[in-house]
């Protein structure tokens, strides 16, 4: 998708979205993956032309959007190699309260 960051979108909406545009479960969507400029989201191969279908002319906070299907090698390519949500699940909050303890225990180690 040519929405991401810069556009103020997080994965709620992406994921938002495509739910609701395609009747497809959030349980479906893997991986959501937003950089400054696009979106990258794992979808299901038996569901990939539905998607792409359904979401033509969708818009996300207000911007129209267009998505395309990429090939394995063009994701691994499009990737950031640090990526801005490093450490997050689809919700957007740290993948565990280990996260909390870390930041916490270096706070008050002074």
């Amino acid at each position: 998708m040519d929405i991401g960051l810069s556009n103020r979108v997080g994965v709620n909406h992406i994921i938002g979205a495509i739910t609701d545009r395609t009747g497809i479960s959030g349980n479906e969507i893997g991986k959501v993956e937003i950089s400054a400029d696009q979106s990258l989201v794992e979808i299901p191969k038996n569901r990939i032309e539905q998607v792409l279908e359904e979401m033509k002319g969708c818009k996300i906070c207000g911007k129209p959007t267009h998505s395309v299907m990429l090939a394995a090698a063009q994701r691994k390519a499009s990737r950031p190699s640090s990526g801005t949500n490093k450490g997050q699940s689809k919700s957007g909050r740290g993948n565990s309260r280990s996260d909390f303890a870390v930041k916490n225990k270096a706070r008050h180690a002074n």
